[in-house]
């Protein structure tokens, strides 16, 4: 399993690279939309799940199962049964980790525009716990 830097070292592990993504930053608490894959793994059409990437693997590798997609990132998440389970996105991640971040980085390697709409969507709810749950039911029944 995998969040994150993680889900790009296994997409390139599988024959993609990480890259910049060319829409810029994804923050905060997108929306990612499961594939059939997904919504089998975590029991619901959609995620809400934080954010805090500007690379991505831009195509999924051919031999994984897709798990979803957000405006922002084609990859959101790789599943290969009883192997590999990843995400872009950060489910340990809460609001105060996202506001402290996006603090951090503003001026810097976050642009000016992405800041106030990540502060506006930080504390919107999300499922990590959820998320949480399905990495433990992969790797006790997987």
């Amino acid at each position: 399993m995998a969040v994150c830097f993680g889900h790009q070292i296994v997409g390139r592990a599988y024959g993609e690279t990480a890259e910049r993504n060319p829409l810029g930053w994804e923050v905060s608490v997108p929306s990612v939309t499961l594939s059939e894959t997904g919504k089998r793994v975590f029991g619901c059409d959609s995620l809400a799940l934080h954010q805090m990437h500007r690379d991505v693997v831009r195509r999924y590798p051919a031999s994984v199962k897709k798990l979803g997609h957000s405006d922002r990132c084609e990859v959101q998440g790789i599943y290969v049964t009883n192997r590999v389970m990843t995400l872009q996105g950060h489910p340990e991640y809460d609001a105060a980790i996202a506001c402290e971040l996006l603090e951090r980085r503003r001026g810097s390697v976050l642009d000016e525009a992405t800041y106030p709409d990540g502060i506006d969507r930080a504390h919107h709810p999300h499922d990590g716990v959820l998320v949480g749950t399905a990495f433990l039911w992969f790797l006790i029944k997987e």
